[in-house]
């Protein structure tokens, strides 16, 4: 008997010194390897039967972002949960929300910032009207035109799209709801973006955790621009800032 449990003792120490050894080895890597894709792959096996979109999956995989999220920051200003998951739309919860967390910086003479959650717009003052530059998200919309009137009631003149994501150029309809005429400028190329929402909209709208009935299903739901060009744009207008 004592024999027998010497022989079940040593082996238990063999493997304990084997396990010991290889712990910083290749061997080791390997196993943490996979067992991080198999959790991995666990996720999304679950994430995909409970038909759960992009950011919940990643959320679920990297719980440490939630906190870093809830900061806030990014390239806006007070981050808005209502506004991040509704950047096509133009619900209540998410404009309200947005105008609550806008805030306008003069960094110039004439010259200001719109400081939003998620991204930032500018305008300037000049003779002929409001030059502004970007129109935030769907819901931004209200807030930007909030944010102009505050310091100007002199038409909006022009709109220049920097380009074509949904976070830069889809605030517009509630300038123009507003009875405003602008130009709206932008690269030529701009064009493709706004038609690939529109043909790509299903699944965009899962890959960018977004409701399908927000994304453009049509040319008239987006504000196309007025005047485009490939390399470079002069205009006559007297523009003075």
């Amino acid at each position: 008997m004592m024999k027998k449990f010497l022989t079940y003792a040593i082996t238990a120490i063999i493997f304990l010194g084997i396990g010991i050894l290889i712990a910083d080895t290749k061997v080791a890597d390997v196993a943490r390897t996979a067992a991080k894709s198999a959790k991995t792959a666990t996720i999304e096996v679950v994430a995909n039967a409970a038909d759960a979109d992009t950011r919940t999956m990643v959320l679920a995989e990297n719980p440490g972002l939630i906190k870093r999220i809830m900061q806030g920051g990014a390239f806006g200003g007070d981050y808005s949960m209502a506004a991040a998951t509704n950047i096509f739309g133009r619900t209540e919860d998410a404009i309200e929300d947005v105008r609550k967390k806008t805030t306008v910086i003069e960094v110039g003479p004439r010259s200001y910032l719109i400081r939003m959650p998620i991204v930032n717009a500018a305008f300037f003052e000049t003779d002929e009207g409001i030059v502004l530059v970007d129109t935030g998200m769907g819901p931004s919309g209200p807030a930007i035109m909030d944010a102009i009137r505050s310091v100007s009631d002199k038409p909006i003149h022009t709109i220049i799209y920097t380009h074509g994501h949904v976070d830069h150029a889809y605030g517009t309809w509630a300038i123009m709801e507003a009875g405003e005429t602008p130009q709206i400028i932008a690269h030529d190329r701009l064009n493709d973006r706004f038609t690939r929402y529109i043909r790509l909209r299903g699944s965009l709208a899962k890959y960018m955790s977004q409701p399908l009935e927000q994304l453009p299903a049509a040319k008239d739901d987006l504000v196309w621009p007025t005047r485009t060009f490939s390399d470079r744009l002069e205009t006559d207008d007297q523009l003075y800032v």
